[in-house]
This record gives structure tokens, sequence and C-alpha cells, in this order.
């Protein structure tokens, strides 16, 4: 398991100051890479040869997050399904 704490900054919210679902989505991304070099599962020499696929994602977003919330990302591996 990877978790990764970050506050929110303007660059990241919308004009409403909410955080924008792109910008999740790209982190979401980051964490996931972030994790599977960790073990591994991911070495940038092998850009041009390979890629990996995140096959599942569950987000669960309790309340509104806006510009200067601190959140974590976490994320985990499981067993693969057939």
């Amino acid at each position: 398991m990877m978790d990764r704490k970050m506050k929110l900054g303007y660059t990241q919210t919308d004009f409403l100051g909410n955080w924008k679902l792109s910008d999740m989505f790209t982190e979401f991304a980051n964490i996931a890479t972030a994790h599977a070099t960790s073990f591994g599962g991911w070495d940038p020499k092998y850009i041009d040869q390979y890629g990996w696929v995140i096959a599942k994602m569950r987000v669960k977003v309790h309340q509104p997050i806006h510009m200067d919330d601190e959140v974590t990302l976490r994320t985990w591996i499981t067993q693969g399904s057939a």
C-alpha cells in the first residue's frame, strides 16, 4: 500500500475552489505509477516496450474537496481478476 498526502493549491482547483476532476485523476495515475515503480512493477526503461493498466479504480469522496484542503491518496495491489 502507498499513501500520499497533499495540500491542494489554486492550480488544482476550479474557479469555485473545488478540486478539478481532471487533476484528481492525474494525481491517481501519478501515485499508481509511483507505487508500481516502488515494487518493480514498472521501470521507465520499459516505456517503449511495455505498459501497464490500472484495471480498477474506486473513488470515495465523503465531502467536497476545496483549495487548501489536505487530502490523502491511497493505492494498493490486490489479486488480479480473471
